[in-house]
């Protein structure tokens, strides 16, 4: 009798262990599901939190790992959206106020994160090219300013010389077509 009862506690505590570790699958199993559904729904926390349960629950499931990966993936491919939409923002916002410089900082950083953005580096082009012309603008008043100087010095070569600079860097720029000489004027 004493060695049917040890046979029967064996069986029975074999049942419990195979009881509990279906409920344990079936538990994991709803977990998967749910976390499947939130990852479709990009709620990647959630779908992260669902699916590390679901591991703990069921180690040996492979899928669960591959889900656990394929989250973290997504998750870093969101944030990193993130933070190239914000940079972008910040990017146009510095632009249209004219803070040139900081915007192409912004877009730089954003380049960084997404590389082959095309927004992004279409508008870092264009303010590279509002820069590009300020510093031309900035430059042809220096230059007009110096020419003036000479003119009103009478050293004319000297003034012709700084106006044909001038015109060189725009040769649409009236200031650029003063008179070299007021001699020429009075023709």
């Amino acid at each position: 009798l004493d060695s049917n009862h040890r046979l029967a506690k064996n069986l029975l505590r074999r049942l419990e262990e195979q009881q509990k570790k279906y409920f344990q699958e079936q538990q994991a199993q709803n977990l998967l599901r749910e976390g499947i559904e939130h990852l479709q729904n990009n709620s990647l926390d959630e779908a992260m939190r669902c699916f590390e349960s679901a591991r703990q629950l069921d180690t040996q499931n492979t899928k669960i790992s591959q889900l656990i990966f394929q989250t973290r993936e997504k998750k870093t491919e969101l944030d990193r959206r993130k933070e190239f939409e914000t940079l972008l923002t910040e990017g146009k916002k510095q632009f249209s106020e004219r803070n040139l410089e900081h915007a192409v900082q912004c877009l730089d950083r954003a380049l960084q994160v997404l590389p082959d953005e095309s927004r992004a580096t279409g508008l870092r082009r264009l303010v590279l090219e509002e820069m590009n012309l300020r510093e031309k603008h900035r430059r042809i008043g220096e230059l007009v300013l110096e020419a003036r100087g000479f003119l009103s010095r009478r050293q004319f070569a000297e003034a012709e010389s700084i106006l044909d600079q001038c015109y060189t860097l725009d040769p649409g720029k009236l200031e650029c077509r003063e008179p070299r000489n007021p001699l020429q004027t009075e023709k």
